[in-house]
């Protein structure tokens, strides 16, 4: 994990007492980039199987070749500000071992068969995928956001694997509740 995670944590956590609960919605997904030496198959798409229902992130993948603790994953988060996304102060850096014990998202996908390191030829899939957040507070101050996910190799070439643009909407889960 890395050094200053923590101290998020710890800011979090100090909010904790001021807002509701978050509720991530799962807008669009899309593709950016795809490094075709390295991943044999990958679909990624967001659904909803009821009219009022929840919306999941459906993804599915096939690695040519082994993946280890050498693949850096970073989730860049930015703020829908001005009808326009700006970079945000949050964004997580890992590897994919550490990722796997991270307690907000990557333990989801280890409990669903993500495995470090990534086995060639197998396929990964995660349907129905959604972000729990209930004891998560709301501390952005805006409802819309966009979630840039770039996946590369930790070598003297910096060999870039995957991107994925996810377009999210926050909102309070008791908007609508009186506070006493």
């Amino acid at each position: 994990m890395c050094a200053w995670c923590p101290n998020v944590y710890i800011i979090i956590l100090m909010c904790a007492g001021l807002t509701d609960n978050l509720k991530v919605i799962f807008e669009r997904v899309r593709f950016t980039y795809q490094n075709d030496e390295y991943v044999q198959y990958a679909f990624v798409n967001v659904s909803r199987y009821e009219r009022r229902g929840d919306y999941y992130l459906n993804y599915e993948f096939i690695t040519k070749q082994p993946i280890t603790n050498n693949l850096m994953i970073h989730l860049l988060y930015y703020e829908f500000i001005s009808f326009r996304y700006e970079r945000s102060f949050i964004d997580f850096h890992y590897n994919l071992c550490d990722f796997l014990n991270d307690p907000l998202i990557g333990m989801e996908f280890k409990k669903r068969g993500l495995e470090c390191p990534v086995k060639p030829g197998k396929l990964y899939s995660f349907t129905n995928f959604t972000i729990r957040m209930d004891d998560f507070p709301n501390v952005f101050s805006h409802e819309k956001g966009l979630l840039k996910t770039k996946l590369h190799l930790d070598d003297s070439n910096n060999t870039r694997i995957s991107e994925i643009d996810i377009y999210l909407s926050l909102k309070n889960k008791d908007k609508g509740k009186k506070r006493n």
